[in-house]
C-alpha cells in the first residue's frame, strides 16, 4: 500500500517552510512502514527518489479544458497502477486558486475507492474574504463556498488549522466525523530554549534596547497598517529604549519602505525576509514579540498562529490577539500577554511587558521547558492516526 501527496507543480525539496508540513506527515507515514509517493504535475514523465520519498512528475500537455480531465486520468492511473489507497491534499499546494480542478480531481479518486484528505492550513475561501481579495456575500464567495462543501461532502477528511476551526464548521452543520482540527506543531529540534540571538542582535545593533519583534507574511489581516505601522513610529517613545524589528514578506511590505523614508529617526528597522532556518536567532535576538491578528473575519478568529509557539520555544514571550483558537487550542500555554485587536490594545501591553518583563520572560522560558503538546514530535502523529483511520 501506498500514500500520495499532490502537487501540481514541481515540489520544492528539500522542503521550505511552504511545504514542510506535508513532509513531516510524508516522514511520518513512512516510519509506520506505508510507502509515500509525491505526485508532480509537469511537462514530461520523470521518476525519482529523495530521503525515501518516491517522486513522480506526471506529464500533462495544456489543452484548455482537457487539461483538468487528463490531469486527473493520469493521477488515478498512477494510484491504481501503484497501490495507492490514500491520498492527502495540502490545498495551497495542488490547484489553490482553482478549486474546480481540485474537485474534479477529487470526484475521480473517490469514484476508484481512493480515500481523499484534503488539508486546508489556510481555508481557502475564509483566507481570501480575511486577504480583501473576496467579498463577503459576492456571487464569487458563494460559488467558491459551494464548492467547498462539495469537497467536503466528497473527501474522506478534512483538516483544519485548529481545533477551534473544527468546531466552527461542525456548529455550521459540516459532518463531525469528516471534520478534524490540529495545530501543525513547532519544530522544536530548530526552535529550542539554547538558541543564542546575542550576534543576531549585536549585529542589528540591539543591545541595550528593549526589542519588540514581528515575523511573518504582511497580509491585511496581521493588523499591518492598523497596528504595526503606527508602533514602528512610536516605539522609541512607547517604553525606554525601545525598538521596533519587523522581518518578512507579502503585500504590505512597501508600507515600511515608505515609513523608512518618511520617518528615517523611527525607532524601529526592517530586516527583510528571515531564512527559516535563522528565524530561531532573530527571536531569540527579541525581548518579547507581537501577533497581533484582526478578529472580523471568520479565517483570522480561527487560525492558530505558528509564530506564537515558536517565540515561546525559544523562551520568548509573545503579545498576542485573543481569538477563538487562544481560548481552545492555546489555553495551556504560558509567557503569552493576550490581548485585543487594537492599536491601544498594543500599545498598553508593551508597556505591561516592559514593567513585568523578569516575570514575562520566566514564565516564557518554563513554557519552552514543556512544548511537547505544541511540538511535531506530539502533533504529527496525531494528525497521521487520524488520516490513516479513513483506510478502515
Amino acid at each position: 500500500m501506498r500514500v500520495a501527496l499532490l502537487f501540481d507543480r514541481e515540489a520544492q525539496f528539500p522542503p521550505t517552510f511552504d511545504n514542510v508540513k506535508g513532509y513531516y506527515v510524508s516522514r511520518e507515514i513512512m516510519r509506520r512502514g506505508i510507502g509515500v509517493s509525491w505526485i508532480q504535475l509537469g511537462r514530461q514523465d520523470a521518476v525519482s527518489r529523495g530521503d525515501g520519498i518516491l517522486f513522480v512528475t506526471l506529464g500533462v500537455p495544456t489543452v484548455r479544458v482537457a487539461t483538468t480531465l487528463l490531469s486527473a486520468a493520469r493521477i488515478l492511473a498512477y494510484c491504481l497502477r501503484s497501490g495507492v489507497r490514500l491520498v492527502y491534499v495540502d490545498e495551497w499546494l495542488f490547484f489553490r486558486h482553482a478549486p474546480f480542478r481540485r474537485l474534479a480531481t477529487e470526484l475521480v479518486l473517490r469514484a476508484a475507492g481512493i480515500s481523499v484528505v484534503i488539508d486546508q492550513r489556510d481555508p481557502y475561501t475564509d483566507f481570501e474574504v480575511a486577504e480583501g481579495r473576496m467579498r463577503e456575500g459576492s456571487a464569487e464567495q458563494r460559488i467558491t463556498a459551494l464548492e467547498e462543501k462539495a469537497m467536503v461532502s466528497l473527501s474522506s477528511l478534512l483538516i483544519l488549522p485548529s481545533q477551534a476551526y473544527a468546531r466552527r464548521l461542525i456548529e455550521e452543520g459540516f459532518p463531525a466525523k469528516k471534520i478534524a482540527g490540529y495545530f501543525r506543531g513547532v519544530d522544536t529540534k530548530l526552535f529550542r530554549l539554547d538558541v543564542d540571538g546575542g550576534a543576531t542582535r549585536k549585529r542589528l545593533g540591539l543591545e541595550g534596547k528593549f526589542v519588540v519583534g514581528w515575523f511573518g507574511i504582511m497580509q491585511p489581516h496581521r493588523l499591518i497598517r492598523e497596528v504595526l505601522v503606527p508602533l514602528a513610529k512610536e516605539m522609541g517613545s512607547l517604553v525606554p529604549m525601545g525598538y521596533l524589528v519587523i522581518g518578512g514578506k507579502g503585500p504590505l511590505k512597501s508600507e515600511f519602505a515608505r515609513l523608512h523614508k518618511e520617518a528615517p529617526e523611527s525607532a524601529f528597522g526592517y530586516v527583510g525576509l528571515v531564512p527559516y532556518d535563522e528565524l530561531p536567532r532573530y527571536l531569540a535576538a527579541c525581548d518579547v514579540l507581537l501577533c497581533p491578528s484582526s478578529t472580523k473575519s471568520r479565517f483570522s478568529r480561527h487560525s492558530a498562529w505558528l509564530k506564537i509557539t515558536e517565540a515561546l520555544a525559544v523562551g520568548r514571550p509573545v503579545i498576542a490577539t485573543r481569538t477563538a483558537t487562544a481560548d481552545l487550542d492555546f489555553k495551556n500555554l504560558r509567557g503569552v500577554v493576550w490581548t485585543g485587536s487594537s492599536l491601544e490594545d498594543f500599545e498598553n501591553s508593551i508597556r505591561l511587558a516592559f514593567e513585568t518583563w523578569d516575570v514575562l520572560r520566566a514564565d516564557a522560558r518554563e513554557q519552552a521547558l514543556h512544548m511537547y503538546e505544541f511540538a511535531v514530535e506530539s502533533t504529527i502523529p496525531r494528525i497521521v492516526d487520524r488520516v490513516l483511520e479513513t483506510l478502515s
